[in-house]
């Protein structure tokens, strides 16, 4: 349970922004919060970045390893992509997108691992193959682009709906005019929509940040850690 949110900027600099909440919530029985941990839940390489709503287990970790090795990262999430296209020009029951996924999952369901706690992601990816793209990765392994309007993004988790209502109302504000996103503009509004998001209890206050363009993947937070502890 937890917030994510990617926003396409497609003025200017070309980029896509991707930040999440870092609330890890323990549950009891009843539903009520036991307590609560701090954890990252985005992870990037060389040309990609994830976001991810579920548990975190060792079996999560070990699949981020695995697609942190640059040799490997590519060829995993390039067959992915690619498996989504061909289904895109050819629609048909068969065959999974994210094959990775989906074991991972199935792994986990059959260790008994409950439905609502299973792994969903946002996938947003900067490669020279396939560019600024943004996708929606359901329990699955099912990959779904960002639909494109007014404003491309892509919202996951309990916090999604407020989301969906906030950003809802910001475009009603601009009711007339073109909506230009930049990535000034698409970091104001994942932070202002994840501040909204706080209202879900399983929601937290911090921040994490990943910005993807062309020429890279920035992490505002952590290059801020690592120049203030030089």
């Amino acid at each position: 349970m937890t917030t994510i949110l990617g926003i396409r900027a497609g003025f200017g600099i070309e980029g896509i922004v991707l930040g999440a909440d870092t609330q890890l919530s323990f549950i009891e029985d009843g539903g009520k919060i036991q307590k609560k941990k701090p954890i990252s839940k985005v992870v990037n390489g060389r040309d990609w970045a994830m976001g991810f709503c579920g548990m975190p287990t060792e079996e999560l970790y070990k699949f981020f390893q695995t697609l942190k090795k640059q040799d490997k990262s590519s060829e995993i999430i390039t067959k992915a992509i690619s498996n989504y296209d061909s289904y895109r020009e050819s629609p048909r029951i068969d065959g999974i997108h994210f094959q990775e996924i989906n074991l991972l999952n199935t792994s986990l369901r059959r260790n008994d691992l409950s439905l609502e706690d299973l792994n969903r992601f946002i996938l947003a990816t900067t490669s020279e193959k396939y560019g600024l793209r943004l996708f929606e990765i359901d329990e699955f392994g099912n990959l779904k682009e960002a639909p494109k309007g007014e404003m491309q993004y892509v919202t996951i988790g309990s916090g999604s709906e407020i989301v969906e209502a906030h950003i809802k109302q910001e475009l009603d504000k601009e009711e007339g005019t073109p909506s230009i996103v930049t990535i000034p503009k698409a970091i104001r509004l994942v932070r202002s929509s994840l501040t909204q998001a706080q209202r879900d209890p399983y929601t937290d206050s911090q921040i994490d940040l990943l910005i993807l363009t062309q020429s890279g993947i920035k992490n505002p937070g952590k290059d801020l850690r690592e120049t203030l502890n030089r």
